[in-house]
């Protein structure tokens, strides 16, 4: 059974109550809130961190970083920030075709 205190505590700022499994009985402990993703999955985002875009396209994160700094992907270059210097397309990522090989003689 809950005191009329926890119930109000819910009720007020949204304190989730999880049983206290041990102690005394009918002992409750509130769990912080549970705090929704601030951002989307990479899969539902149009640009995409180079290590996203690696993940996501399973080419190697060096190789991708190649093709942009040596402009063959486009790329936005958003500065110094967290998840790396520069964003790249989905729909670019999407369109990178394996280089063909030609024999020789």
């Amino acid at each position: 059974m809950f005191s009329t205190r926890d119930v109000q505590a819910i009720i007020d700022s949204n304190v989730r109550l999880a049983a206290f499994r041990g102690g005394v009985a009918g002992e409750v402990a509130a769990l912080p809130p549970v705090q929704p993703p601030l951002q989307p999955a990479a899969a539902d985002r149009p640009w995409l961190t180079v290590e996203e875009a690696a993940g996501y396209s399973g080419l190697p994160a060096s190789f991708l970083l190649g093709l942009v700094e040596s402009r063959r992907l486009p790329a936005l270059d958003v500065g110094v920030r967290a998840g790396g210097r520069y964003r790249v397309a989905r729909r670019d990522v999407d369109a990178i075709k394996a280089p063909t090989i030609r024999k020789r003689g």
